[in-house]
C-alpha cells in the first residue's frame, strides 16, 4: 500500500491528525498546530488535533504536571517518558540522571517538593501505559498523515507515540516539527528514528500542505527548503537545500483555529485557566543588528517581519472575541520582541478596543514612559522586558543594547502602571567583570520596592547562541552536550546526541570560577523572598514631597523633601543628565548654579537612596502616590531638604543656599 493511502474499508477521519503530547502547557494550546488546521480548510484539507498532554494531566495530578512542564530546564517531562521510548532506565542511568539536573542533591523543584524522585518514578511507569492508551484509542490507518509538534519536553512522549503509530500503521506517514525540529536537530531525529517520515524545520504554513498533497495524491514529496524527508521505497533520508522556507508574507497566514483544544480541556477533571496565544511578529529585529550572547530563542532565522497594523489588530480582537466565553485568562503574544512601531499604531488601536482580556507582550526594556502608558491603557498587564541584569557593564558585554538605570526605570513605571514585569537575572557569563556583582549587591537594597527577578539562573549555553557559534571569541571552552542528553537518550550516537541538544556545558577558558556572583546572588535571593520587599511612595503635600519609605534597608520611614528636592524628585521620574539637573535647580532657584551644587542635591537624595546614579545620570525611584498623605505622617516626618541642619555630611554648607 502507498504511503498515506488509506486501506480499502476505511473511512478517512481527516486528512491530518495534529498531536500535542507531555509535556505541553496544559493552560496553552498549541498555536503552530492551530495554525496548520487554519491553513489547510483554506486550502480544502481537513486536520483535527488532539491534545493528548491533556489526557495525561489528571494521571501525573494537575499541580506536579503544571510544574514538570514550567520547569522546562530540569527535562523531568523528557525523563518520565524516557522509558516509554528507550526501556526502563538502569539505577545508574537513574543515579546519572539526578545527578545531572541537580549536583547538590535536592532533588526539588520548589522548596515544597519533598518526594519528587518517588513521585516521578511512580509517572515513568504510568507513562508507558499512557502511551499504550494512546496507541488503542485511533485507527491510525483513517489518517493518511499524523502529525506532532515538539516544543521543551515533549520529543520523548511523541517519539514513543509515533513508534506506535507506525507499528499500527505501516502507510500512514509520521511527521514531526516545532522548535525542537529547527535545522540540524530535526535532520538527526530523523536519521534516528526510522519510523519517522518527515521533518519540518521552521514555519510550516507553506510546504506541509504541499506534502500532505503528495500524500495524499499517491505522489512523493518533493524536496523544498524546510523539509528533510525518507524516502519511502529505500529509506533514504534527503536534507532539504535550505533549512527553513523562504519567509513569507505574515498578512498571507490563516488566523489560528483553538476550537479542538477548548473542546478538550473540557474533559480534564482538574479546572484549567487557558490562556490564548497570537503571533504578530516572527524573529527579532534587535537579534539582527546585537544578537544577545546568551539567546538561541529564535533558531536558525533571526529574519524579523510582522504583520501589518490593521490585520494584526483584526487578529487579536476576532480572537478575544471568539473565545472570550471559553474562559481565556490571558492573551498571549509569542513574539519574541514586539514591533516597536506598533507602540505607536497597534497598541492605541487595541486600547480604543477595549479588549478586557489581559494582554503579555515582550518588548526591550528602553521603552519611555509614553509607550508604557500606552501598554497599561491596551491591558497589557504582563511584560517580558529582557532585563537580564542591574548592570550597564554586563548588560553591555550581553549585547542587550540597554543599561541598568533603564532597566530600573521600567521596573518602576511598571510598579506604577500596575504591569507586572517578568524577569530573570543571569549570571556567569564568560568573559565577565567580576566586579559588577558586588557593585550590584551593592544597588539592589535601594530598589527592594520594585518587582524582582522571578529567579537567578546560571546563564546556559544554547544551541544557534552566539556563545555555542562563536565560543573562543567569548572564552568558552570544550562545549558538549549537558549531561542529562546521555541519560534521556542512550541509544543516540554521539553526532546525533549533539545534534539534538538544546543546552550544552562549557569551560571558561580563563580556569575562572563563579564566586564573585555570590554577594549579588545573596541580594536578590533576599529581595524575592516576601519580608524584602516593601514600598516606596512619594505624597504631594504642598510644594514639597511626603515619601513613604518602607524599604527594608531605609533608615525612616517617613520623610519630607522640601520645595527644592521634591521638584528634583518629580524631574527625574525620567532618567535626567546631572547638567539637565544644573540647569532645573537654576530654573526652580532663579539663579546661577554651579556643578558642585546640583552634585550636592542629588547627594541629599542619594544619601536616603531616593535615586540612582550612574556615569552622570540620576533617576528618582519613588513611586507617585495618588492620594494624600496620612495625617500622622507629617508628624513623624525627618525632614530632608538643601537647608535641613547637618544633611549631607560634608556637603551640607556647600547646598545651604540653594533651598
Amino acid at each position: 500500500m502507498p504511503p498515506g493511502a488509506v486501506p480499502a474499508g476505511r473511512e478517512r477521519r481527516a486528512d491530518a491528525l495534529l498531536l500535542s503530547m507531555p509535556f505541553g502547557a496544559p493552560h496553552l494550546p498549541s498555536l503552530g498546530l492551530s495554525l496548520l488546521k487554519a491553513t489547510l480548510e483554506r486550502t480544502g484539507r481537513r486536520a483535527e488535533v488532539a491534545y493528548l498532554g491533556l489526557r495525561f494531566v489528571d494521571r501525573a495530578g494537575y499541580r506536579l504536571y503544571q510544574r514538570i512542564a514550567q520547569g522546562a530546564g530540569f527535562l523531568l517531562g523528557e525523563w518520565i517518558f524516557r522509558a516509554a521510548l528507550w526501556g526502563p532506565p538502569t539505577p545508574a542511568q537513574t543515579d546519572a540522571f539526578w545527578r545531572a539536573n541537580f549536583p547538590d542533591g535536592t532533588a526539588r523543584l520548589d522548596p515544597d517538593d519533598a518526594g519528587l524522585k518517588r513521585r516521578v518514578a511512580a509517572l515513568q511507569a504510568a507513562a508507558t501505559v499512557f502511551v499504550e492508551d494512546c496507541a488503542a484509542a485511533f485507527d491510525w490507518a483513517a489518517y493518511p498523515v499524523v502529525g506532532f509538534t515538539t516544543l521543551f519536553q515533549q520529543d520523548s512522549a511523541s517519539l514513543a507515540l509515533a513508534r506506535r503509530v507506525k507499528e499500527c500503521a505501516p502507510a500512514t506517514r509520521v511527521v514531526f516539527g516545532g522548535p525542537n525540529c529547527d535545522a540540524e536537530a530535526g535532520h538527526a531525529l530523523l536519521r534516528q528514528f526510522p519510523f519517522v517520515d518527515a521533518v519540518f524545520s521552521g514555519p510550516a504554513e507553506d510546504n506541509f500542505p504541499r506534502y500532505l498533497s503528495a500524500c495524499l495524491e499517491g505522489r512523493e514529496p518533493a524536496a523544498e527548503p524546510g523539509v528533510s524527508v525518507r524516502e519511502a521505497a529505500t529509506g533514504a533520508v534527503r536534507a532539504p537545500a535550505a533549512w527553513n522556507a523562504p519567509p513569507g508574507a505574515l498578512d498571507d497566514t490563516a488566523v489560528p483555529d483553538f476550537d479542538d483544544y477548548f473542546d478538550q480541556i473540557a474533559t480534564v477533571a482538574h479546572p484549567i485557566r487557558p490562556q490564548l496565544t497570537f503571533e504578530t511578529a516572527r524573529g527579532c529585529w534587535w537579534g539582527q543588528k546585537n544578537h544577545c550572547i546568551f539567546c538561541g530563542l529564535n533558531g536558525s532565522s533571526l529574519a524579523f517581519r510582522s504583520k501589518s497594523p490593521a490585520r494584526a489588530v483584526d487578529e487579536i480582537q476576532h480572537l478575544a472575541r471568539r473565545y472570550a466565553e471559553r474562559g481565556v485568562t490571558l492573551l498571549r503574544a509569542v513574539d519574541q520582541i514586539i514591533d516597536v512601531g506598533y507602540l505607536d499604531s497597534v497598541v492605541p488601536a487595541l486600547a480604543e478596543a477595549g479588549i478586557r482580556i489581559p494582554i503579555y507582550y515582550e518588548t526591550k526594556s528602553n521603552l519611555g514612559r509614553a509607550q508604557v502608558e500606552a501598554l497599561a491603557r491596551a491591558n497589557v498587564r504582563l511584560l517580558q522586558p529582557g532585563i537580564e541584569s542591574l548592570s550597564t557593564p554586563l548588560l553591555r558585554h550581553m549585547r542587550k543594547g540597554c543599561t541598568m538605570l533603564q532597566n530600573v526605570r521600567l521596573l518602576k513605571w511598571c510598579q506604577e502602571l500596575r504591569i507586572q514585569p517578568l524577569w530573570n537575572l543571569l549570571y556567569g557569563f564568560p568573559g565577565e567583570p567580576r566586579e559588577e556583582y558586588a557593585r550590584m549587591a551593592a544597588l539592589i537594597p535601594a530598589i527592594t520596592h520594585l518587582t524582582p527577578p522571578r529567579n537567578s539562573y546560571r546563564v546556559r549555553l544554547a544551541r544557534h547562541s552566539p556563545l555555542f557559534t562563536g565560543p573562543e571569541r567569548y572564552g568558552v571552552a570544550n562545549v558538549r552536550p549537558h549531561p542529562v542528553y546521555r541519560c534521556l537518550h542512550p541509544g543516540l550516537d554521539d553526532r546525533a546526541l549533539a545534534e539534538r541538544a538544546y543546552h550544552y556545558e562549557f569551560d571558561f577558558a580563563d580556569g575562572r570560577t563563579l564566586d564573585h556572583c555570590a554577594p549579588a546572588l545573596a541580594a536578590v535571593e533576599a529581595w524575592m523572598r516576601p519580608d524584602g520587599r516593601g514600598a516606596l511612595l512619594a505624597f504631594a503635600d504642598g510644594d514639597g514631597l511626603m515619601v513613604w519609605d518602607r524599604r527594608p534597608a531605609a533608615a525612616a520611614e517617613w520623610l519630607r523633601l522640601d520645595r527644592s528636592l521634591a521638584d528634583l524628585a518629580r524631574f527625574c521620574d525620567d532618567i535626567r543628565s546631572t547638567e539637565a539637573v544644573r540647569r532645573r535647580l537654576e530654573e526652580t532657584q532663579g539663579r546661577p548654579v554651579s556643578a558642585a551644587e546640583a552634585e550636592a542635591a542629588l547627594d541629599a537624595l542619594d544619601g536616603r537612596r531616593l535615586v540612582l546614579r550612574e556615569r552622570g545620570e540620576v533617576l528618582a525611584l519613588a513611586i507617585p502616590a495618588a492620594v494624600p498623605p496620612p495625617p500622622a505622617a507629617r508628624i513623624a516626618a525627618l525632614p530632608v531638604g538643601l537647608s535641613a541642619p547637618g544633611w549631607g555630611g560634608s556637603n551640607a554648607n556647600r547646598t545651604a543656599s540653594t533651598s
